[in-house]
This record gives structure tokens, C-alpha cells and sequence, in this order.
């Protein structure tokens, strides 16, 4: 029972006695991202009914550095809402809590020169966001990639430097509004990813800070989860 990083902590504790236990979750948090793409009832009552006696579905679960997340990694603009917006906001307005901490953010938006390499590709360039997810939502807004829980792939999207600052407010409009059509957007699919970076950069797992990090390596583990959900077909 709570939000996504306390979901997280019970991925890890299950992760990490290496055992097929089919996990409940009740969603308690300001987005549950998570719980929502996978279809967990946001109301409380059917989401503890789910958890007791819903169907099962197996999804990937992501490592990075050895650590598990499971349904979102990422570095740069916006990913460190979560954990720097102040709880007490957060428990009175929720989801707004974040955007009106990421309205103050966007004249201290950082760029960084990383070397992406994935076993197709390898290239550079520097970026403002970066994300890896298994997720069709993240932070509430609907992401570029159809996902699917268990392919063995997730979904990579990446947001190029624009040329001038006063393009980003286009660039969050253009997410919030679910319109992709963007030169600085980049996505794909892969299985296995390494950024690297020539400074430390602070990284989030699952809306959590992983701490700064100039190396990071991402593997999926194919539907190494089973967790219960609602009652759909």
C-alpha cells in the first residue's frame, strides 16, 4: 500500500529473495503510474480485492547497476519532481503538486553530452531528458511508445537540446498534450542500454533519487514479476 517508490521496495525485498510470489499492490500515491498502466483499480476497496483475488499478469522488471525498478529510469528535466516536491504538498494537491513545481524549474533546465549504446547502436548527443520506462504513463502524461509489460523491451525516450531555452515550454506542452511530432524527440526499443556521461548526473528510479551517477547500465528482466491486478479479461 502507498505510491510507486514503496512499490518499488517491495519489488526489490521480492526481487531479491529470488521467488515467484504473485504481489497485491493498493495504490496509494500523488500519480501511481504504475498501478494505472497495468490496470490496478484506483479505488481503494477494488484495488484490495484485486490484490487478494485478481488475475495475475507477468510484466519486465528493469535493472540499473543492479538495482530493480519497475516501470521507470530516467536523468534531466522534470524526473527529480517527485522527490523534491515537498510531501505535505503533495498530500494536499497531488498530480498539480508536480506541475506547479515543474513550472519553477524550467528557467534551470540542464543539458548533458551522453554516449547512448544499445547492442544495435551506439551514438551521442546532448540531451535534456532522458527516460527508459515500461510504462504507458509517466508522471500522469501518456508516453510516445506503446508499451507491452512483458516483451523484454523497454521503451526508451529521449529529448535532444533545443537550440534556443524558449522552446521548452513547446516542448512540455507538446508532452502534456500527447503530440510527439518533435525533431528533439528520439524514441525506440531496446533490452539492454548504457549511458555514460563525462559528469555525474542525478538519475530516479521509479520517481525515487538514485543518487549521481556518470555510468549507467540498464537491463530488462523478462517477465521476472507476477503481480495481481483488476479483475479485466
Amino acid at each position: 500500500c502507498g505510491g510507486d517508490g514503496t512499490f518499488n521496495e517491495a519489488v526489490n525485498g521480492i526481487m531479491s529473495i529470488k521467488r515467484n510470489i504473485p504481489l497485491g499492490y493498493i495504490p496509494c500515491g500523488s500519480t501511481n503510474d504504475f498501478a494505472n498502466s497495468v490496470g490496478i483499480p484506483s479505488d481503494l476497496k477494488e484495488a484490495v480485492l484485486a490484490a487478494v483475488d485478481g488475475k495475475s499478469i507477468k510484466v519486465d522488471i528493469g535493472n540499473f547497476n543492479g538495482r530493480d525498478f519497475t516501470y521507470v529510469t530516467g536523468f534531466g528535466a522534470f524526473t527529480n519532481l517527485s522527490y523534491d516536491t515537498p510531501q505535505d504538498i503533495k498530500n494536499i494537491l497531488g498530480y498539480q503538486a508536480y506541475i506547479l513545481k515543474g513550472i519553477q524549474e524550467l528557467s534551470s533546465i540542464k543539458t548533458y553530452n551522453m554516449q547512448i549504446k544499445t547492442p544495435r547502436k551506439t551514438f551521442e548527443g546532448e540531451f535534456i531528458l532522458g527516460l527508459v520506462s515500461n510504462s504507458n504513463r509517466i508522471a500522469g502524461v501518456n508516453t510516445i511508445v506503446p508499451t507491452d509489460y512483458n516483451d523484454g523491451l523497454f521503451e526508451v525516450f529521449l529529448i535532444k537540446k533545443p537550440n534556443l531555452l524558449t522552446a521548452i515550454p513547446i516542448i512540455v506542452s507538446s508532452i502534456i498534450e500527447g503530440n510527439f511530432d518533435n525533431e528533439l524527440f528520439v524514441s525506440f526499443k531496446t533490452s539492454d542500454i548504457k549511458f555514460t556521461c563525462n559528469e555525474p548526473v542525478a538519475w530516479t528510479l521509479d520517481g525515487e533519487y538514485a543518487g549521481f551517477i556518470e555510468k549507467a547500465k540498464i537491463k530488462v528482466e523478462n517477465s521476472a514479476l507476477e503481480i495481481k491486478r483488476g479483475f479485466m479479461d
